[in-house]
């Protein structure tokens, strides 16, 4: 049985009124259970509503945070994301290699260093020859110093040239290769390069220039 919207507005104004349970059982618990049922079904619309108007809210800030965020410098001719350094620290990181060593009292002889093959991501990789006699404690020593100050070094070969039975010492060859972001092209100059490392490179805070 339907009841009119002016009886259910008798029914809430009582119910607003406080009226006692004798008068809304007149009325009839049916239509008091169904009056409920209406409030709750109310009560569950708006809240879904602003839970909807929440979450869009959320949705337009994730867009925006997403347009605006930092984005990865890349390579504009292959898309590489650049998380290596340029190579013109490459003279730098020669003099930290010989400040290490000078400060762990190692004694490097002269090196070579040269230009790494050419990578399928095109990285720019230069190598790193030395020749050093030390025993094995320093020489451990000496190769965490450098990798750990050089996330993008790399030992690519190491090797004992001579052990001699009755010294402490040993000739090692040591290959370091050193990684740098890709570079571009210069038609203009030899992709391969080999070249000297002089023995006395200067200090760290002195001015460091490509021998």
């Amino acid at each position: 049985m339907m009841r009119s919207p002016i009886f259910m507005a008798k029914v809430l104004d009582q119910l607003r009124r406080g009226t006692g349970t004798g008068s809304l059982g007149s009325v009839g618990w049916p239509v008091l259970c169904g009056v409920g049922l209406m409030l709750v079904g109310a009560l569950l619309a708006g809240l879904s509503y602003q839970l909807r108007i929440q979450a869009s809210k959320l949705q337009q800030e994730l867009q925006q945070t997403q347009q605006s965020g930092p984005k990865p410098m890349t390579n504009h001719t292959r898309g590489v994301p650049v998380i290596f350094p340029p190579s013109t620290d490459y003279t730098a990181d020669l003099a930290q290699i010989f400040d290490i060593a000078k400060a762990q009292g190692i004694v490097l002889a002269n090196g070579d260093y040269r230009d790494a093959d050419a990578t399928a991501l095109g990285l720019d990789t230069r190598l790193v020859d030395l020749r050093i006699n030390e025993n094995y404690s320093k020489l451990k020593e000496f190769l965490a110093s450098v990798l750990n100050a050089m996330p993008h070094a790399a030992v690519q070969e190491l090797r004992i040239e001579r052990k001699d039975g009755m010294a402490a010492k040993h000739q090692i060859f040591l290959k370091f290769a050193l990684v740098y972001s890709p570079r571009q092209v210069n038609t203009q100059l030899p992709q391969a390069m080999t070249r000297k490392i002089p023995a006395d490179l200067p200090e760290s805070g002195g001015v460091k220039a490509t021998p």
